[in-house]
């Protein structure tokens, strides 16, 4: 147990993460672990010929992450990002659940402008009106596509409305938008008092159950309902042949071919597919499932951006055993790689940063395509004296010099709303990064006494 929580409903936080910016850690959170079942089979042979066989099956089952419990879109209405570290997964209860009404979905919603006195509105409720509303301009809004859910028995409009949310940017999505939402209070139809004033904020269910508070959904607490957040998955699954035969008769070889897949919604402490490294409080628990989708794919299952389907390496070496070249090293090798999924990833609406969202599934571009590359290993040594030797070794790597593309630049945008020129081009942030390095030599000289 990462805390002493012993169950029930969580008032607050027992232990704090360390840093520069604490996070609470939820009661009854535990750590991480993984599965892996392993069977398999070793046949030996004359000659130190050794075949064998086996099946890898490897599950992340828990893991230890930050997450809030507010959508995209809640977020984008003014409701605070509160981060809390714990085991997300499908069941897990520790926010409260938004009231989220969406509407205007796949158009452009525009807000009446009103000169009528009236309940003045809480701060930031409705950006585009230019006064205060009263019971005539609630109509007028309703009218409008305004849903009447969006008031309280006061006339008051929730404080938490998030106009024209769009799900990636705009040339993705054609210039429409997701929709609007309005996220009205969980607990109660009345919100504010008789002067337009906001209830105080509810800080536990039982509270919230007695009056007097309106609770607006992601408060800290458990309500009875699941948080929408999916299951964490990293799944791998294996079946690798080899044949060895380990030195003797002045020889060696090692061949190894490998059928696998991995696939998941979760990377783990270190995310591949945009180079995050922030372990145990990446984004992609950061946002609950809200109703307008804004987080698209990024809780889907899919290939992972690591996962190769084949993978073949074979690798030999011989000792001259006599003669002038008595002592002289042969080796070379081959490898061959099947290539990884290709991801479109696009901005959210909330961080803004490119890299987040899966928008059109995992995989989406394809797979890059299948690499290899052929070595060679050249070694003599010379008998300086009893008791010294000098060994001078000369390897070549890819020998063949090929060069295929082995990714693609998979950001879709530079940030929320910003297409990415270079989007689907050859990598070039770094030297050489996103081909097979070209060829090269390495010569090496070893004294040994």
């Amino acid at each position: 147990m990462l805390n002493n929580a012993t169950g029930g409903v969580p008032k607050n936080a027992r232990f704090f993460s360390s840093g520069l910016f604490l996070e609470p850690f939820a009661p009854g959170s535990r750590m991480e672990f993984t599965d892996e079942f392993l069977v398999g089979y070793d046949r030996e042979f004359k000659g130190g010929v050794v075949a064998s066989v086996r099946y890898i099956d490897r599950r992340l089952k828990r893991v230890i992450e930050d997450q809030s419990g507010s959508s995209v879109e809640q977020n984008n209405a003014g409701v605070p990002l509160f981060y809390v570290i714990g085991n997300p997964n499908a069941k897990q209860d520790i926010f409260v659940n938004p009231n989220e009404v969406v509407f205007a979905q796949g158009t452009t919603f525009t807000a009446p402008t009103y000169a009528q006195a009236g309940i003045t509105p809480p701060a930031g409720s409705l950006p585009t009106d230019t006064a205060p509303l009263n019971a005539a301009s609630m109509t007028a809004y309703v009218n409008a596509g305004f849903p009447s859910s969006c008031f309280d028995s006061n006339h008051n409009p929730t404080p938490f409305v998030a106009f024209n949310q769009f799900t990636g940017f705009a040339a993705v999505n054609n210039g429409a938008p997701s929709g609007s939402a309005c996220f009205p209070a969980v607990n109660t139809g009345t919100w504010t008092d008789s002067k337009g004033n906001l209830l105080p904020d509810c800080t536990s269910l039982a509270q919230s159950k007695t009056g007097g508070c309106a609770a607006f959904g992601s408060e800290f607490y458990a309500d009875g309902k699941p948080d929408t957040y999916k299951d964490p998955k990293r799944e791998y699954e294996a079946v690798e042949f080899q044949v060895t035969k380990s030195f003797s008769h002045n020889w060696a070889l090692n061949v190894n071919y490998r059928v696998a897949q991995l696939k998941g919604n979760y990377e783990g402490a270190f995310r591949n597919d945009n180079g995050q490294a922030d372990p145990g409080i990446s984004s992609l628990f950061d946002f609950t499932e809200g109703q307008l989708g804004l987080l698209a794919g990024q809780q889907s299952i899919g290939s992972l951006s690591t996962d190769r389907k084949h993978t073949f390496n074979a690798h030999s070496t011989y000792v001259v055993p006599n003669g002038k070249l008595k002592g002289f090293v042969i080796g070379a090798g081959a490898t061959v790689l099947s290539g990884n999924p290709l991801t479109g990833l696009y901005a959210q609406e909330a961080y803004q940063n490119p890299g987040e969202v899966p928008l059109f599934g995992r995989g989406n571009l394809g797979r890059a395509p299948v690499t290899g590359s052929v070595d060679a290993h050249l070694e003599y040594p010379f008998k300086l004296s009893e008791r010294m030797q000098l060994k001078v070794a000369f390897d070549l790597f890819n020998i063949v010099n090929s060069t295929r593309q082995t990714t693609v630049q998979q950001f879709g945008d530079q940030g929320f709303g910003q297409p990415n020129v270079d989007f689907q081009k050859p990598v070039t942030t770094f030297v050489n990064q996103g081909f097979v390095d070209p060829f090269n030599s390495r010569l090496s000289v070893l004294l040994t006494f």
